[in-house]
This record gives C-alpha cells, structure tokens and sequence, in this order.
C-alpha cells in the first residue's frame, strides 16, 4: 500500500507531455539569424573554389551536391522561411570573379520577359547587391536602367569603357534615347554606388567624367581597373584616386603590367595622392622597384597583393641590394605571385608585422625546372611566430629541399602550409599525377573533371548561340580543334 501511495505522489508531481520544439516555436530574429549564417557558408563554400558533386551524383571525392546550397534547402521547410530566404536566393552564376558568390544579376538577365514582367518577387531582387553591365547591348543596358529602381540594396557595380558607348549598327535614335535614359537612371543611384568594377582595352578610355557617370567618386570605398595595357601609364589615374579619396580597396590590374620604378619621376604622379584610408591594394608589376611607389601611394595598407611578370626574374643578386626595402608599419597580410622574384623579394618588407605570408610561384620559365626552398627561403629569413605561411608552387616544377624551409618554420613557431597548383591535375598525362592517389581515384577524378568540362562548354555553346556572340564560338573552337583533330582521326 505504501509503495502504491508513493508512486500516486510522484505521478501527481509529473506535468503533462508537451510535444518538441520546432522551427516555428523560434523567434523570428533567430530564424533570420539562422539564415543569415547559412547563406555566409554558402558564399564561403562558392569562393573557396570547394569541389561540389553535381546534383544527384554522390562522389567520394566531393562534397554533397546540396553544399553552397542550404539558403535553397531552408526556403523549402515553411512559408516563413520561405520570405526569410528570398533576399539570399538571388546567386546567379555570372562572370564576374570576386563577385560570383554574392547576388549578382546581368544586365541580359534583367532583359528577361520575367523580369519586365515582374514575375520576380521584390524581396528576391532587394537581395541584389552586384550589376554586371559589361558587354551588354544598348537594350540590356536600357533594361537594367528600367530595373534599377527595384534593386534597393544594390551597391557594386561592374561596367566596361564600352557600357554607354554606341555600338556599330544600332539604330541611332533608339539606341542614344535608350543610352541616354539608363545613363540618367543610373546617375540618379551614383551616391548608393560604394564598389565599381570597370574592364577597359586602353586605360585612357578611363577618367574621372566617366567616372561619374555610375558613382560618386567621393563615395566609392572600392575600385578595380582591369585593362590589356598598363593602367598606371594612363595620365588620368592619379586625378581619378584624388577624387576617391575615402578608398579602402583598390586593384590596378592589366596584362602586360608596369615597371613601377618610373613612376615617381613621371609628371602625372609628381603630385599623386597619398591614400591614408586603404587598406587592401593589389595590383601588377614588372619589376621589384615597385616597392617606394606603394609606400607613397598606400602607406597604411594593411593587405598588399603583388603579381610580377617574367621580367622581374632577371634581376641580379648585385642589383638586389641597390633596391630600397618598403617600410608599411601597419601591413598584416601579404600575398606575392609570379616567378622566383616573388620569394626574392621578402628581404624587401619588415615580415614581422605579418600574421599571414602567401608567396605563389606560377610562372614556369623554360630555364627554370626547379625550386631549391634553400635558396628561396634561406634559414636566417626572420618570421614572426604566429605566422600562417602559405607556399604554392606550380605542378610541373620540381621543389627540392622542402625540409630546410619546414625546419625554418618550424624553429619559429610558423604555419607552414605546402599547396600545389592542381587545377589542371586531372588532365596531366599519369606521369603528373599525384603519387599517393590509387589509379581508380585518379580516374575517377578524370572522368568527373572531363563531365564537368564537356557540361560547361555545352552551356557556353548553347548561350553563344542564343546571344549571337561570335567571340564566344570563336574561342570555344580554337580551344576544341585539338578534340575535333581526333575525333576525325578515330573515325579514318
């Protein structure tokens, strides 16, 4: 009886069930939270360049096809999910390097029927943050100027020198009335415009009036000039930084590069301006010389990238100490590429400043067949301890004397992470291959690259078409003659 009565007292102190908690008990602040975050990892696994198996094909040498995707799987679960996902569903996959993460649109994409017709929810197209206008015909360009109320959150802008310029054949009346009014459309968002990104063929093409005609240069924290020739010869360069002087990021970037040791004497940069604000400068060089400029021009930076072309190989041990080493007190970051000149010049900085050190050796000179870490990285090289050292060298070079450069990192407390540029890996000849890889992987990882390959260039060749873009089938066919040749020799 007793031990009847004791378990009546502990039922009765027993509360009811209550059924578990689930996404809908969240508040909505923790919900967007949620979301936010995911849409964070999605981006970071697009830059990372992370290898994604394609939709419904389970690899093990991939991650999940729903990775890069979870802000798509968690629009999917409810209604209220579902609006919070819209701003972050907009990811389309454009041209645009830095930029192909984030939400970006083209201006053909905005000339789509469903666009003009405004079938797209707002909350989608509010969750645009990058235009791309480049290439775009005068009706894109008239389309994106009509949308361009719509893209609330738009700050990023990326044009070319031939965005509001006339193309050949187009009917001049229609053609300057569409120019003229996505030109006002787009001078009456300049000052919410805070990156550009602008592609020319000649850096003269570039000025500060044209400038203005998609930002306030007084607004822009970020600008990247893209050009075949050297930008930094171009006399309009320095009044175009003069007038964007609150810049935090800037990248000068071309093909052929520029010897930037001139240009201190040069009459357009004798009254350059110093830019006290930025804090990441990337740009290309021809030789080691370039070092005083940077100081003058970015004396704060905090994160410098630096890409030298061939030439700067070919300067002597002599002429190493005639050149003056750059004092940037505040740098933490540095990255170098190129040839060997990209190792040669750390004597150059004062590396303990730096918590991350990347140096990439991508140039392969036909005399030059091997890397010795001993002569690149010699054992008095002063480091900070801490340091996340990042060392990637080309796949068809031979690095010797690894180990002296580990024991180096390894007697001052630094990171050393060792990469090879394997991009192209899956399609070396076996020879090049990674050794430590069985033969199945090493085919598996060939047939799924060459899958990827044969997709891709079928969606360039069906867009081409559609577009009429002759270029675009032009370079498709000088890149597939050598797959054609066999082809034809297959079937002798």
């Amino acid at each position: 009886m007793a031990s009847q009565d004791s378990e009546t007292d502990v039922s009765s102190f027993q509360g009811p069930e209550t059924a578990g908690a689930t996404l809908r008990d969240l508040p909505h602040e923790l919900l967007k939270f949620i979301v936010e975050l995911v849409a964070e990892q999605d981006d970071d696994v697009l830059s990372g360049s992370v290898r994604v198996a394609r939709a419904g094909h389970d690899s093990p040498r991939r991650l999940s096809s729903w990775y890069a995707r979870g802000v798509g799987a968690l629009s999917c679960l409810n209604k209220h999910m579902r609006r919070l996902s819209l701003p972050h569903l907009c990811r389309f996959q454009g041209d645009v390097d830095e930029f192909e993460s984030s939400q970006t649109v083209t201006a053909k994409q905005l000339a789509q029927p469903i666009v003009q017709m405004r079938r797209i929810p707002p909350a989608i197209l509010a969750g645009v943050r990058t235009l791309d206008l480049r290439y775009c015909p005068h009706e894109s360009f008239a389309a994106a100027g009509a949308a361009l109320s719509r893209l609330s959150n738009l700050c990023t802008l990326c044009i070319s020198t031939m965005t509001s310029h006339a193309r050949h054949g187009d009917d001049s009346s229609i053609a300057d009335a569409a120019r003229e009014y996505a030109l006002d459309a787009f001078a009456a968002r300049s000052s919410e415009i805070s990156n550009i990104v602008i592609q020319s063929g000649l850096p003269s093409d570039v000025s500060v009036a044209f400038l203005r005609r998609f930002a306030a240069p007084d607004r822009l924290r970020r600008l990247e000039l893209r050009a075949t020739t050297s930008s930094f010869d171009n006399p309009a360069l320095p009044p175009i930084l003069r007038s964007c002087d609150r810049l935090v990021h800037l990248e000068v970037w071309d093909w052929t590069s520029t010897d930037l040791a001139g240009l201190d004497d040069s009459p357009w940069w004798v009254s350059a301006p110093t830019l006290f604000n930025l804090r990441t400068f990337r740009l290309s060089s021809r030789g080691l010389r370039a070092f005083r400029f940077i100081q003058r021009l970015a004396p704060n930076v905090r994160a410098l990238s630096i890409a030298f072309s061939d030439t700067a190989d070919m300067v002597e041990e002599d002429e190493m100490d005639e050149i003056e080493p750059v004092y940037l007190p505040k740098l933490r970051r540095l990255k170098l590429e190129g040839g060997k000149a990209a190792a040669r010049s750390l004597p150059l900085f004062n590396l303990m400043t730096l918590v991350e050190l990347d140096v990439s050796i991508f140039e392969v000179p036909c005399h030059v067949g091997e890397l010795d870490c001993a002569e690149l990285f010699p054992s008095d090289l002063l480091l900070p301890c801490g340091l996340v050292f990042t060392f990637i060298a080309h796949r068809l070079l031979k690095v010797s004397n690894e180990l002296s450069l580990e024991n180096t990192c390894k007697k001052q407390g630094v990171r050393l992470r060792r990469m090879i540029t394997d991009l192209l890996s899956p399609f070396s000849p076996p020879s090049r291959s990674s050794i430590d890889e069985s033969d199945h992987d090493i085919s598996v990882e060939r047939a799924e690259a060459v899958q990827d390959v044969i997709e891709w260039a079928a969606k360039r060749h069906s867009r081409a078409c559609k577009d009429g873009d002759v270029g675009s089938l032009e370079e498709l066919a000088v890149q597939l003659r050598s797959v054609e040749e066999m082809r034809v020799v297959r079937e002798l």
